[in-house]
């Protein structure tokens, strides 16, 4: 009977221990910018931003970077042949200029979310490149000096390394990306450009390609300034190795590394209805030992780690896939997670 006795209240005890680690993750008191050593972004909603005071704060008290979730998207930035809706950039500049932020330009032009006019345009080749060029242009000249980076070319590749076949590629032929590297520079030589994709981690084929494409350009004086991994993961792949291993091979071509628009997912197969402990164990692990071997890079080689959203509600796998996910740092209630715990524990572990 006492060794029962003992059995339950170890029991409760443990029961108590688990429920005290879901929930003494709080981030009340700390700061993930101001405790790395290299920068911390995140994907920002314009809307969210205006209305809603506990996402607001979080963007302030935790980022020191901010990137247009998507406001860069040409369908609400160009969404007629002579007009550019400045609005929601405008807004994140004043934004990042009021609480000294860092701006970012996500995607400067990119092959998906297109307007009808672009879509059904109809020209020759210097056309196709007339259009892009204004586009470009446009949009970097007007942030000069205030937009400090910019993904310029967004998922170029295929997952066997080759081109992907889009509407650039098409009418302006293989040596669009190089054209639009050269335009940016040329509106902004002061702006840091850098490459993008997904799958950089743990696609090898597809990571050296990447870097191939790179080493070609600044074979041809165009400055990359860094390659841009998504960093789209699931809490079980890709291990924590593999990216390390794609960081140090993106180092060894001498370019800055960039975690851009990380998220873990949880509920890739669509079969969990609810995040479990064990999930948010697992997300954690990734977090604090994957931002553990980010801060073992070489520091001229740590651009920064940027999440692509706030809170798990406001993820775009939720309605990009129709599935339930909870794959950032913060709850649906902006609550703090064990996620934002395992950043905070990787950036107090010693070297």
């Amino acid at each position: 009977m006492q060794k029962l006795h003992i059995l339950l209240i170890a029991i409760l005890l443990c029961s108590s221990c688990q429920k005290n680690w879901l929930t003494t993750c709080n981030d009340s008191n700390t700061s993930l910018y101001r405790m790395a050593g290299f920068r911390v972004g995140v994907a920002a909603d314009v809307f969210l931003l205006q209305t809603n005071a506990a996402y607001r704060n979080i963007v302030i008290n935790q980022f020191n970077v901010v990137i247009p979730v998507n406001s860069f998207l040409i369908y609400k930035i160009h969404p007629q042949p002579n007009f550019f809706d400045f609005s929601e950039y405008d807004y994140l500049a004043d934004f990042c200029k009021t609480y000294n932020k860092h701006m970012e330009g996500a995607n400067l032009i990119w092959q998906h979310y297109l307007p009808d006019w672009i879509n059904n345009f109809q020209g020759d080749e210097q056309d196709w490149e007339a259009l892009a060029k204004n586009h470009i242009q446009t949009i970097v000249s007007r942030y000069k000096g205030v937009v400090e980076s910019w993904m310029v070319v967004n998922e170029a590749l295929n997952e066997d390394g080759t081109l992907a076949d889009n509407i650039w590629l098409q009418h302006i032929g293989d040596s669009y990306i190089e054209k639009f590297f050269r335009w940016a520079h040329d509106a902004d030589p002061g702006a840091k450009l850098f490459y993008n994709d997904y799958d950089l981690e743990n696609n090898v084929q597809k990571l050296s390609a990447a870097l191939n494409l790179a080493d070609m350009l600044r074979g041809k004086g165009i400055n990359i300034y860094g390659i841009g991994m998504q960093m789209h993961n699931e809490i079980q792949f890709p291990t924590p190795d593999e990216i390390n291993k794609a960081a140090m091979q993106i180092i060894n071509h001498n370019y800055k590394v960039y975690y851009s628009e990380w998220d873990i997912s949880c509920n890739l197969y669509k079969n969990k209805t609810a995040l479990t402990a064990d999930m948010m164990k697992q997300q954690k692990y990734l977090i604090k030992t994957v931002v553990q071997g980010y801060k073992e890079l070489p520091s001229k080689y740590q651009y920064g780690i940027s999440f692509w959203g706030v809170g798990d509600a406001d993820s775009w796998i939720r309605t990009n896939y129709n599935r339930i996910d909870w794959p950032l740092l913060y709850d649906d209630n902006y609550t703090a997670k064990p996620a934002y715990c395992g950043f905070i524990e990787a950036l107090n572990s010693p070297l």
